[in-house]
């Protein structure tokens, strides 16, 4: 319901209201994991695939269930076509040779430095731009001041 009405609610924050309205002074502990594991098999069922699920699920720093299904349904559409699996192909070969460099300098993969974003490659004012104004917005809010329109796209609020 809350997927079909496009409903956007915070979870914790509806589950709290509601315990209190019933009498209760807080809710189950296990409820926002359960209703996440009923998003899981909404979405599975919907034919999305179960690893893209995950990575929604996952990567979701959100308890808005809307926008976990959304999330889910964008990254399905966006790696169902041709672009998007030349995408994956990319990313797989490029973790493999990443994999492989750090396999031949005796690092198992996990103590790589990624360091940031080196300023001095940046060459066009479109690169600079982007860069100051990706850097101006904490990584938590990127996602909280996005919306979804009636297309299914994020779009900036």
């Amino acid at each position: 319901m809350i997927s079909e009405k496009e409903l956007s609610l915070p979870l914790a924050s509806l589950m709290s209201e509601a315990a209190k309205a019933y009498g209760f002074e807080t809710f189950d502990s296990d409820l926002p994991s359960f209703i996440t594991d009923r998003l899981r098999v909404m979405l599975r069922d919907e034919g999305i695939s179960h690893d893209i699920v995950a990575a929604a699920l996952a990567a979701s720093h959100s308890d808005n269930p809307y926008m976990m299904v959304m999330k889910a349904r964008l990254l399905d559409d966006a790696l169902g076509n041709q672009a998007g699996a030349s995408l994956l192909a990319g990313f797989r070969r490029a973790n493999n040779i990443l994999a492989a460099e750090a396999k031949k300098s005796g690092n198992d993969g996990r103590n790589i430095d990624h360091g940031g974003i080196n300023t001095d490659y940046l060459v066009a004012d479109e690169e600079k731009a982007l860069y100051e104004a990706l850097s101006a917005v904490p990584q938590n809010q990127m996602i909280a001041e996005a919306r979804l329109d009636r297309a299914g796209h994020f779009a900036n609020v």
